[in-house]
């Protein structure tokens, strides 16, 4: 028994001897499905030249696949050996019965300039050498199902009569131009050309699995036309896009906000104050309507000088400041706004004060009469 079962490692050792590492490695495999975003939709990526080339093509090929299934490939297959190489897609309709009504294979370039297809030692990218070779590797395949790909195809060409050379396509996708084309391999003939934003439009609005990657690139576009692989790497950032903010710039703008928008919160609630407190004095009998007109317009003339020397002091006040940087620029905007606010309302008050004092006792009492009544009709005083 022990004899037995060291005959038997023995040969199984010999067995595993003689399979060539290169063949195991040759054998092809069906890469799941993956959206893959743009270089530009990806921020953790390494900036290199090599992951800029990787992502940015694998982003051309989940663009094709998204199309492949727009004109009604219901089956997108990826079949990779493991080295990556392979057919970028196999793209398969079927009839009512479940039978395959036609075949893509498809090979994608996403690159500005003209595209061409590799040389191996097969011969070129979809020709038929190349194309036959690769539906041998699929049939001798470990994977039960892409071998079962492999034989239906071959059973739908001797079916139809297709020649193999006629089911190729290219695909060349350039974000340059905005534009993709279906290109005929062998003739280099313009099948088809259309507009790259318009279908991920199309795509997002039509595929749930592809909406996310979809809408990720519609965001980008604009960057993903104008950005070059150097600019990328070099962390330049495209003519359209929008200025990164530090930390201390994003403190200094909030702060020349505040500078902007904060006499406004100021004169609101003195204004408020001030006029309750006339409106209160006058109800308890502590002023005359005299009194109260003068009051009520002196806070007026307060208030508009309130917010003219909020404003100059607050602009003054952080443009001092701002040589102390983000910080130094909100403690001189609101120091600034301060001072400017409170000289500007006792100016505004005493200036408009003295006038409406003389304005008053200039007026008829007809008409002192009915402002007195429009301000009770409002309901402001009793009457």
């Amino acid at each position: 028994m022990r004899t037995k079962y060291t005959i038997n490692t023995v040969c199984v050792a010999i067995g595993i001897c003689l399979i060539s590492p290169t063949t195991i490695l040759a054998q092809p495999m069906l890469i799941p499905f993956s959206p893959v975003n743009h270089p530009l939709s990806s921020p953790t990526l390494s900036r290199t030249k090599n992951t800029w080339n990787t992502a940015k093509g694998s982003w051309g090929e989940t663009f094709v696949e998204g199309h492949l299934k727009l004109r009604g490939f219901k089956e997108v297959y990826e079949p990779k050996f493991r080295g990556g190489q392979g057919i970028d897609r196999i793209a398969i309709k079927r009839n009512a019965q479940g039978l395959i009504s036609e075949v893509k294979f498809v090979e994608v370039k996403t690159t500005n300039a003209k595209p061409k297809l590799g040389n191996t030692k097969n011969g070129p990218q979809l020709s038929p050498s190349w194309l036959k070779k690769h539906l041998v590797a699929m049939r001798k395949s470990g994977d039960p199902a892409l071998r079962k790909l492999a034989l239906e195809i071959a059973a739908f060409r001797r079916q139809t009569g297709v020649r193999i050379e006629n089911m190729g396509e290219l695909y060349h996708i350039s974000t340059k131009t905005g534009k993709y084309r279906i290109i005929n391999p062998i003739t280099e003939k313009i099948l088809a050309e259309q507009s790259i934003h318009k279908n991920l439009k199309v795509i997002a609005k039509k595929s749930k699995q592809m909406q996310p990657w979809a809408k990720a690139s519609l965001e980008a576009w604009e960057q993903i036309r104008t950005t070059t692989m150097t600019k990328w790497v070099a962390k330049i950032p495209p003519p359209n896009a929008p200025p990164v903010l530090t930390a201390a710039k994003a403190t200094s703008q909030s702060f020349r906000q505040l500078a902007r928008r904060g006499p406004v919160i100021a004169v609101i609630l003195i204004e408020g104050y001030d006029t309750h407190h006339n409106i209160a004095d006058y109800r308890q009998g502590k002023i005359t309507r005299q009194q109260f007109h003068q009051a009520m317009i002196r806070t007026s003339g307060g208030v508009t000088g309130a917010w003219i020397g909020a404003k100059t002091g607050a602009a003054t006040g952080a443009w001092i400041g701002s040589a102390g940087g983000p910080w130094g620029t909100g403690i001189g905007a609101v120091v600034g706004g301060a001072i400017g606010g409170a000289g500007g309302y006792f100016a505004g008050s005493y200036a408009t004060g003295y006038g409406a004092s003389a304005w008053y006792n200039r007026i008829d009492q007809r008409f002192k009469d009915a402002v007195c009544q429009s301000i009770i009709d409002d309901g402001f005083i009793p009457p």
